[in-house]
């Protein structure tokens, strides 16, 4: 279920997706944009959050964007440091590698 905003409200629709995808499912993705000051920070941030909060960033982000990737071209396009932070936790055994995620797939 999505989360209320901050101000009270109700969602007037079901944001459309669900978790259609596994944490492993983007080992192996090449990261566009990863690198430089704005990884740095971006990391930081999300490396503040804990596994839940991790995982509702990548599940019902605020901001509505989902991670994109082409399973074709086996590359992320959307989501990378998410991706990232992922990655690591899953290796760090915080998360399983068959916690449900949702990815948009454009191929």
């Amino acid at each position: 279920m999505p989360r209320r905003p901050a101000d009270g409200s109700v969602y007037l629709f079901r944001r459309p997706w669900l978790p259609n995808a596994r944490a492993r499912h983007l080992d192996g993705y090449t990261l566009l944009d990863i690198g430089g000051r704005e990884t740095n920070s971006k990391l930081y941030h999300l490396r503040r959050l804990s596994d839940r909060q991790l995982l509702d960033a990548i599940n019902d982000p605020v901001d509505n964007s989902v991670i994109h990737a082409s399973r074709r071209a086996r590359e992320v396009y959307e989501g990378n440091h998410r991706v990232l932070e992922l990655r690591r936790r899953v290796a760090a055994g915080r998360i399983s590698p068959d916690q449900e995620i949702v990815v948009r797939w454009i191929d």
